[in-house]
């Protein structure tokens, strides 16, 4: 990959990328995004339906050996009984990073295996501190690193150019229209003494994941290494303890391999 020259902009990039995204449906956008949780089952329904390719992957998830239903399910309303929101969330944002990712000229499986961990941990997170929700957490984590994609879509390598990666992927965020807690998320989950006090509680969910995905063996070089302190003040902030960590670094492995079944099983392809 290039180095980054002085004629080279945040925006350019930003822009560049942007403009290599095929059309995104709006069920990714929302339920990807973690907005299932605002909205009613008949409202997940009627966005569902809108997107046919989303409605048979979820309807294949929900007849699919891990959920061993005696009956074949043949309605969407049915297979969201079965799912649940959680399951329908992440397989939401599951294809939506994997759209993004296929955006980007190159293809790094370590940061797509990066982004899965993290998105994982944070959801782990989430569901035990209970200051956001989960289905968010996960989507924050999986995106957090979208400006390295953006960097790598214009033949950018992260360590060599002198663009914070954090803060172009808040940048391409933004203009895909994620809401602005997550480009808060993404454009501060580096920047470990951000005041950020409305999205506190994700961008520090967001740091602690990316750190604890680092410790659990799902690092990416390209990443600068957690400030431990700062971490350790985030970690507390959410009232989670250092047993907890060591917890969440044990059981990681097993999440993920569970998400990835999860994910295989609705789409037929790997994240």
């Amino acid at each position: 990959m290039k180095t980054q020259s002085s004629t080279d902009a945040p925006k350019t990039i930003a822009d560049a990328f942007i403009s290599g995204v095929g059309s995104i449906s709006p069920a990714l956008m929302t339920l990807g995004t973690g907005g299932a949780g605002a909205l009613s089952i008949n409202e997940i329904e009627s966005t569902i339906i809108a997107d046919p390719e989303l409605t048979l992957r979820i309807l294949a998830l929900s007849n699919s050996a891990f959920y061993s239903q005696q009956h074949e399910i043949t309605t969407l309303r049915k297979a969201l009984i079965v799912l649940g929101t959680s399951a329908v969330s992440n397989l939401a944002a599951s294809l939506l990073a994997r759209s993004l990712q296929a955006s980007a000229s190159t293809t790094d499986e370590a940061l797509s295996r990066h982004s899965q961990a993290v998105g994982i941990a944070g959801q782990m997170l989430a569901e035990v501190h209970g200051r956001i929700a989960p289905a968010q957490a996960f989507a924050a984590g999986l995106l957090h690193d979208i400006g390295i994609l953006a960097l790598h879509n214009a033949d950018l390598n992260v360590d060599d150019c002198s663009i914070c990666h954090a803060a172009l992927g808040s940048e391409v965020s933004a203009r895909l229209g994620l809401s602005p807690s997550l480009c808060a998320a993404i454009g501060c989950h580096e920047d470990y003494a951000a005041e950020a006090v409305d999205d506190a509680p994700l961008i520090a969910t967001v740091s602690v994941a990316n750190a604890l995905a680092i410790r659990a063996g799902y690092g990416y070089d390209a990443e600068q290494a957690a400030d431990q302190s700062l971490v350790e003040r985030y970690t507390s902030s959410l009232g989670l303890t250092d047993a907890d960590i060591d917890t969440f670094v044990d059981d990681l492995p097993l999440r993920i391999e569970r998400e990835q079944r999860l994910f295989d099983e609705g789409s037929g392809r790997s994240l």
